[in-house]
């Protein structure tokens, strides 16, 4: 069963920009889905890409850290805080958010964000 030291692994390569480590917590055919932004992305290799390169590119400087976590064997959710600026327009944001994931043989296979979108372009 994930626990914290598990989450922990996995938002320290997220803050690293560590896709391929990253990408190790998901299955081959996960899906990521990101309810603010209307976006999936599925399988590991593009969950992989989005933490190796768009997310560096369009937030260089972004951190996430947790402020609570439920694991089970089968799932988790993570209430987080993810900070950072803007590459485009130099905004800055500091934005709560919650991320609930589906685990099979330990492995995420569907995660579903929910935050504010808005956060990014008015703070």
């Amino acid at each position: 069963m994930p626990d914290e030291a598990w989450v922990d692994e996995l938002v320290a390569a997220c803050n690293a920009f560590d896709g391929e480590k990253a990408g190790s917590f998901y299955a081959p055919d996960a899906v990521w889905r990101d309810e603010a932004l209307d976006m999936n992305w599925e399988g590991r290799d593009a969950i992989t890409e989005v933490w190796s390169t768009q997310t560096p590119a369009a937030i260089p400087d972004l951190h996430m850290d947790v402020a609570a976590l439920v694991c089970s064997n089968d799932g988790l959710a993570v209430e987080w805080r993810m900070t950072g600026t803007m590459k485009d327009s130099g905004s800055k944001f500091d934005t709560p958010g919650v991320s609930v994931c589906h685990l099979r043989d330990g492995l995420i296979v569907k995660q579903t964000d929910y935050y504010n979108a808005a956060d990014f372009h008015t703070q």
